[in-house]
């Protein structure tokens, strides 16, 4: 079984890499669907479907290379600890490839971006409990009128769900809040307020949120938008999912009818009151920034989305990234594929036994132009690494001559330093950086 320690080493090496991958993962899943959104003239549904889909591909891109990576790293205890004196480390330290810096500092990575994380997880909770309790504060039931009217409504968006229809002294912006009992929040005095046509086209946006399970969804991205606040392509994948969500439930909202002014009147209003709905809850108000664009799509009756500025910097800043992910990729993983190739083919190095016998902790240092790292405990081999890359236990046969010239350098390092050892009561060797074999 592993120590608790070395799990725990593992996951956070297996976090780091997760979150380095998830930059270009999604951004080639960002830039296919901003090409399908760019090159295509269908409805609005049909954007929110890809974007969607891409959104979902990314988070199960991610869990699969944490768990890749974990699975690799079994015993991987990559540390960032002190050098063995004497030994080739600082040639190796100018050799060090993009790999090998993520893989020595992800703990320190996965460290910085934690408090954050849990920051943005901490925010949203807060929301989500702040709405929660709105749905029972200063609530008022509305009139059997509208409460047949609301019911009439939801039949005919096919929504089989019991929906509650409430006044609230609080909320400004009508919202919709849950998912397996759902309930509309309206400002009070609304139904008294707007005309008979504008209140049903309100309802009618936030039933389509509730049939289209918006909720739910918004919850997803609201967690995976704390856990990759840091990431470009997931932000602008959440940001248009919401706008495109909004686009849909706009035409949800104008089925039947012949005249949109009356509900552009009512969406014009409720965003001049300057409030926005909670993150956790839908809001007929959506996001700053999206009104003029809902606007101009209602008025000019098309879905198409135009080519603009900010879609041009993203397409170049994701060409930039996926051609950063490719430099990496060449670069990171050949090296160790020569070093496995020279490994079978050169003269094999005798391993020194004795001084083997003596040495515990981790070897740090660089043979055949090939940065190692090499972890022993119990005279058995816990992880290595070759520039950065994991190496799985199946493959260590193949690097023979690396342990045992890593152990001739470390007794070379010795003798230059005597007295090696006291007389009697001999210890084994231990530091940051040692070495040990047994296949």
């Amino acid at each position: 079984m592993m120590p608790a320690v070395d799990i725990l080493h593992t996951w956070l090496q297996a976090l780091g890499w997760m979150l380095v991958h998830s930059l270009w993962q999604c951004s080639i899943l960002a830039l296919l669907a901003a090409l399908i959104i760019s090159l295509t003239g269908q409805r609005a549904a049909f954007h929110y479907r890809v974007l969607l889909l891409a959104f979902i591909a990314f988070i199960i891109a991610c869990v699969c290379t944490f768990v890749v990576y974990a699975g690799q790293a079994t015993y991987n205890g990559i540390a960032a600890a002190g050098v063995l004196p004497g030994s080739n480390i600082g040639r190796a330290v100018a050799q060090h490839t993009f790999t090998s810096l993520i893989s020595t500092y992800a703990p320190l990575l996965v460290c910085c971006w934690f408090p954050f994380c849990c920051y943005r997880l901490i925010k949203g909770l807060g929301g989500y409990l702040y709405v929660h309790r709105l749905c029972k504060q200063d609530v008022f039931g509305v009139s059997e009128e509208w409460n047949e009217c609301f019911a009439r409504l939801a039949q005919q968006m096919g929504i089989t769900k019991t929906v509650r229809l409430l006044e609230s002294g609080v909320m400004k912006v009508p919202v919709s809040f849950g998912f397996w009992k759902p309930v509309v929040l309206i400002p009070l005095g609304m139904l008294c307020t707007l005309p008979p046509e504008q209140v049903e086209m309100v309802l009618r946006h936030e039933l389509a949120h509730i049939r289209r399970n918006d909720y739910l969804v918004n919850l997803f991205q609201l967690v995976a938008e704390a856990v990759f606040f840091f990431n470009p392509g997931l932000l602008w994948l959440s940001r248009r999912l919401r706008e495109k969500r909004e686009f849909c439930c706009d035409d949800a909202a104008l089925i039947g009818t012949h005249d949109n002014q009356p509900y552009l009147q009512a969406l014009i209003y409720f965003s001049s009151l300057s409030l926005k709905a909670p993150d956790a809850a839908m809001g007929l108000r959506g996001q700053s920034g999206q009104l003029y664009r809902r606007v101009t799509r209602i008025l000019a009756g098309s879905t198409a989305v135009k080519s603009t500025p900010a879609m041009v910097w993203l397409y170049t800043g994701i060409v930039a990234v996926l051609l950063f992910a490719g430099v990496y990729i060449s670069t990171g993983k050949q090296p160790v594929r020569n070093a496995k190739a020279a490994m079978v083919t050169e003269v094999p190095v005798t391993m020194d036994s004795a001084m083997l016998a003596t040495l515990t902790g981790e070897f740090n240092t660089t043979y055949k132009n090939a940065h190692y790292v090499i972890g022993v405990a119990k005279s058995r081999i816990t992880h290595l690494t070759i520039n950065g890359q994991v190496i799985p236990p199946q493959q260590w046969q193949y690097y023979n001559n690396a342990f045992a010239a890593a152990v001739l350098e470390f007794k070379t390092h010795l003798e230059k330093a005597k007295p090696i050892f006291p007389s009697s009561n001999q210890q084994p060797v231990q530091g940051s950086d040692m070495m040990q074999v047994k296949l």
